[in-house]
Formats: structure tokens, C-alpha cells, sequence
């Protein structure tokens, strides 16, 4: 079983719409798995522009999944990096900006995941 769940969403209104059906799935599991924390962060997001702003406000508002101030933007770099199989930190000649975005979304989850062992520990 997963320890974390990840939900990336498009800041678009399709996307942000299946929100509360994501979030009843997420509700199905926690009995199965009551130490699973889902998380939720903007995936593609735009460079500037109020849909970011928009779609934030409204993953804040879910009670199952939690909001990361974590995005991704909509870089060519990840679909580069997709094409041949590769994680955008792997790819050559390298995306600065596309390397920090996963760097720091991957280091927050880290970090989740120890606070969460060490509370699981505690008990």
C-alpha cells in the first residue's frame, strides 16, 4: 500500500472539477489504509495568470486531499524528457527551472513521509 498519494491537476476547469471525485476515492481507501496522505499540487501550471490562482484556491478547499504550494509548469523540458523515457532531471542538455520544480516537489514528500514515520514510530 502507498504511504503517499500524489494528484497532480491541470489548472483548467475540467480537471479541477474531478476533484471531489477524486477525493471520494481517497475516502473509500482511508479505512483499507488510514495512514495514506493524498496531496494535491498544480501540474502544467501557467507562468502567470489568474486560472493558477483559481484552481489553488479551489484545492485548498478539499478536506481529503491536502494542497502543496509545490507546481510543476508547463515546460517543454518534461514532454522532451518523456519522448525518450527519461525523467526531466536526467534529460541533456538539462531545464533549470523544470530540475528545481521536481527537485522541491520530491524533497517536500520526503519530508511528509519522514514526519509521518516518525509519528507512525511514536505510537
Amino acid at each position: 500500500m502507498a504511504d503517499v498519494l500524489l494528484v497532480p491537476f491541470v489548472p483548467r476547469s475540467f480537471d479541477v472539477w474531478t476533484l471531489e471525485k477524486v477525493g471520494a476515492l481517497v475516502n473509500e481507501m482511508l479505512p483499507a489504509n488510514p495512514t495514506l496522505k493524498a496531496f494535491t499540487f498544480l501540474n502544467r501550471a501557467d507562468p502567470r495568470g489568474q486560472d493558477n490562482d483559481d484552481a489553488a484556491q479551489v484545492l485548498s478547499e478539499t478536506d481529503t486531499l491536502e494542497y502543496t504550494k509545490m507546481s510543476l509548469g508547463n515546460r517543454k523540458a518534461f514532454s522532451n524528457a518523456a519522448a525518450q523515457g527519461l525523467s526531466v532531471t536526467e534529460l541533456k542538455p538539462g531545464d533549470a527551472k523544470a530540475n528545481e520544480e521536481v527537485v522541491m516537489l520530491y524533497r517536500y514528500i520526503c519530508d511528509i513521509r519522514s514526519i509521518a514515520s516518525k509519528n507512525i514510530a511514536a505510537r
